[in-house]
């Protein structure tokens, strides 16, 4: 991993930073859904692109434990 995918993937995690603060600010607020839905769509496509660019962290659904 270059320094530079690092740098693009700190990007990544400061704006899903900022969006967590957005969203608690928002159901604290108690805006409508529409707004939230908003915040929650910009944090999976955020997070979809941090995934998608850093190949080298492998993220896979059976990281989740089996048995609960």
């Amino acid at each position: 991993m270059s320094r530079s995918d690092i740098l693009e993937a700190r990007k990544i995690l400061q704006k899903l930073y900022l969006l967590i603060k957005e969203m608690e600010a928002a159901r604290r607020d108690r805006k409508g859904v529409d707004d939230i839905r908003q915040i929650a769509r910009q944090q999976v496509d955020l997070t979809n692109s941090f995934y998608s660019s850093n190949q080298k962290i492998p993220y896979q659904v059976d990281w989740m434990p089996k048995e609960i």
